[in-house]
């Protein structure tokens, strides 16, 4: 990951209030906000309680400010696994974009 993260992922993950993002960006007529909260819902949903780990060539403050795991290397990422009793890797994971087939 490259880019910061939408607005909306942004406040979600310093503590505001979830649902009243969503309800906030529904009330909004900006594609790319609109956009953004439909991203963070997925998101939310998926991570649950989960711990989350981004390999990030964003600074490492800015990362673990969201309350995210900041790894610098592929190497960083493989210790974690190892070390881990189960683990998913998200290859591209921005990119991803759940369809229905």
């Amino acid at each position: 990951m490259s880019e910061e993260p939408g607005i909306i992922f942004t406040r979600w993950r310093h503590g505001v209030d979830l649902p009243m993002l969503l309800r906030e960006a529904s009330d909004s007529e900006e594609t790319a906000l609109l956009l953004d909260a439909l991203h963070t819902s997925l998101f939310a949903k998926a991570l649950g309680d989960r711990r989350l780990v981004l390999l990030s060539q964003l600074d490492q403050n800015f990362v673990e400010d969201l309350d995210i795991g900041h790894a610098e290397t592929p190497d960083a990422i493989n210790r974690l696994i190892q070390q881990s009793e189960s683990a998913c890797v998200l290859h591209e994971a921005n990119r991803l974009c759940p369809t229905k087939s």
